[in-house]
């Protein structure tokens, strides 16, 4: 599993493609499918955007905390003062990849408190409902530990019915996001 250097706070369930992926295909058996499934709600339940770059985690990490002080280990002070908080509450940054990312103070970690995730919108990123971005992960996370290659209503309803407490996809529109989403997570690029 990933994590980011500290002090920054960036959810990778939420925001990192790559991630994403990676987290679905370490899933071989139905015990690391209920930890993945005890993991998921970090999602919550509003709206987000995924970054799709190939730049991995701490490498955005440190980009960002370079940009926040050249040495690259700010302190609360010196973060707050770079985003001019409490008069702004954030600010945007660009990456050597052209993607943009929002930078807010994070309170609930003291020790994580450089809060990052791609802008809204950004240059490679895309947004995504949260009960669509758990159902599209635990879709395929449990069709690879089932052995099931199909992707069909009735398994969606499964998956969002058994695991999410979630009513059947309810129009022509939002089912074709959802299969949008899963060929994006399923897309393996040739190398």
């Amino acid at each position: 599993m990933c994590s980011v250097i500290k002090p920054v706070l960036y959810n990778l369930f939420k925001h990192h493609l790559y991630f994403i992926r990676e987290r679905i295909n370490h899933v071989n058996s139905i015990e690391e499918f209920d930890q993945l499934y005890s993991q998921i709600n970090i999602i919550g339940s509003s709206q987000m955007d995924v970054y799709t770059g190939d730049l991995m985690p701490n490498t955005i990490a440190n980009y960002i905390l370079k940009k926040i002080n050249k040495a690259g280990n700010p302190t609360t002070e010196l973060y707050m003062n770079w985003l001019n908080y409490p008069k702004t509450e954030y600010k945007v940054v660009q990456l050597i990849d052209n993607s943009k990312w929002v930078c807010r103070l994070g309170r609930e970690d003291k020790e994580r408190f450089v809060h990052i995730h791609p802008a809204r919108n950004s240059y490679l990123a895309f947004r995504v409902k949260a009960n669509t971005l758990k159902t599209a992960i635990l879709l395929l996370a449990k069709n690879k530990v089932d052995k099931i290659n199909n992707i069909n209503e009735e398994r969606i309803y499964f998956v969002r019915n058994s695991y999410l407490n979630l009513s059947p996809v309810k129009s022509i529109d939002k089912l074709n996001e959802l299969f949008k989403l899963i060929s994006i997570i399923n897309y393996q690029p040739n190398n």
